[in-house]
């Protein structure tokens, strides 16, 4: 008798499990949320810890700009390099400074501030970590741009996002408090500096700007919500071929036409200055790099001072024009510039600037210039003047100031 024998054949399914994606919180920290309500209605203090943290981060790439004048000499020794060279790695991190914000807000008026902050300050942090390392003043020269193309989005981009959080009448006192940020930098700069030099050598200098950049990438990530808020409408047919169209980088420069942005070209003495100043009170007058560091605070404390002035008097102005409308008139942006404080200041800053020409030409004491470039400084509502008045291109209009 034959037994058959049959072979149960056993079917296998095999369940390919998805791979491990990152925590929900992960995600909605990298993920740009727009916000679902108007900015500007958001709490008193939202509004004031999102400044804050714009300032904070606003003071980065100016402050990166004068870090490290105090260690130009032993730098050029080591790359055994001339002035000029050397000092072309400041000019071309200036120049990146003025250009490339331009980029960045064109873009963040279109796809967002948080997103670009985000991008930019890791390609700041990679820019500062590579001049820390550098080998030959080429590659510093090189990751010197990198690092100022990376944190000078901010220049921008924070007074955009001020604009998107504040109305009108309230971005004058709003916009004095970040410029706390960007006009503390390049005055605080060299003093770390000069100690860092001293201390533990120039690269120093640069692995404490990387932790910097990368402590405002972190509080970024964490704190800082999205602020563009664009209404949603409804987008006919023959609308989506014109929203197709290429974003122009330097299309904001024809913003310049307005008398509020223009007028700011007014501050570009004042990088004239910081580029001059080191070098004046280190070889003319003899002090260290320590003591000249010092000497940068007067400058500092004119800015912050006549930004909270100025942001004051140009709150004040633009409501006290703003109730004397007539019936039916939009108020614009340009109720804010005038009146007798504005042109009090610009004669002030010139005849500061000439005063402190004069005192460094017939080599007179020391603390006649630091006397003269406070005021030089003290301009009340040049540096409340540009809060950004343009709903659509806040980031962008501001950028054109810079420049």
């Amino acid at each position: 008798m034959t037994s058959l024998e049959n072979d149960s054949v056993h079917q296998v399914t095999v369940i390919d499990e998805p791979a491990s994606k990152p925590p929900s919180w992960l995600k909605n920290l990298i993920r740009n949320q727009p916000p679902t309500s108007d900015p500007r209605n958001w709490p008193i203090r939202k509004k004031t810890y999102i400044v804050l943290i714009v300032a904070f981060a606003g003071c980065t790439s100016p402050l990166a700009s004068s870090i490290y004048y105090p260690a130009l000499v032993p730098m050029q020794e080591y790359f055994e390099t001339t002035d000029t060279i050397i000092n072309a790695s400041l000019a071309i991190y200036i120049f990146c400074l003025a250009l490339f914000p331009l980029i960045w807000a064109t873009f963040a008026d279109v796809y967002g501030r948080r997103p670009i902050y985000l991008i930019s300050f890791l390609l700041a942090i990679t820019g500062m970590v590579c001049s820390a390392v550098s080998v030959n003043i080429v590659m510093f020269i090189v990751f010197r741009a990198f690092s100022a193309v990376g944190s000078s989005s901010v220049l921008s981009m924070g007074a955009g996002t001020i604009g998107d959080i504040f109305e009108t009448h309230q971005r004058g006192r709003a916009y004095s408090l970040y410029l706390t940020g960007p006009m503390f930098g390049p005055a605080i700069g060299p003093v770390i500096g000069g100690y860092l030099n001293s201390g533990l050598g120039w690269r120093s200098i640069f692995w404490f700007l990387a932790i910097l950049c990368l402590v405002v990438w972190l509080g970024i990530v964490f704190l800082l919500p999205e602020t563009l808020y664009l209404q949603a409408k409804q987008v006919m047919p023959d609308e989506k071929k014109k929203q197709r169209r290429f974003i122009n980088p330097v299309a904001a420069l024809d913003l310049l036409r307005n008398i509020n942005i223009a007028l700011t070209v007014l501050f570009f003495v004042y990088f004239v200055l910081n580029a001059n100043f080191t070098r004046i009170y280190t070889q003319q007058y003899g002090f260290d790099s320590g003591m000249v560091g010092l000497f940068y605070l007067p400058i500092a404390g004119g800015g912050i001072l006549s930004g909270m002035v100025g942001g004051r008097l140009s709150d004040q102005l633009y409501r006290r024009r703003v109730s004397k409308l007539p019936e039916g008139v939009k108020p614009t942006p340009e109720l804010r510039i005038g009146g007798v404080i504005l042109y009090v200041s610009i004669l002030l800053m010139l005849l500061s600037y000439t005063a402190f020409g004069w005192c460094v030409e017939y080599n007179l004491h020391f603390a006649y210039g630091i006397v003269c470039v406070f005021f030089s400084n003290y301009l009340p509502s040049l540096h409340s003047l540009p809060p950004p008045p343009f709903r659509k291109e806040r980031s962008s209009s501001i950028d054109c100031a810079r420049i």
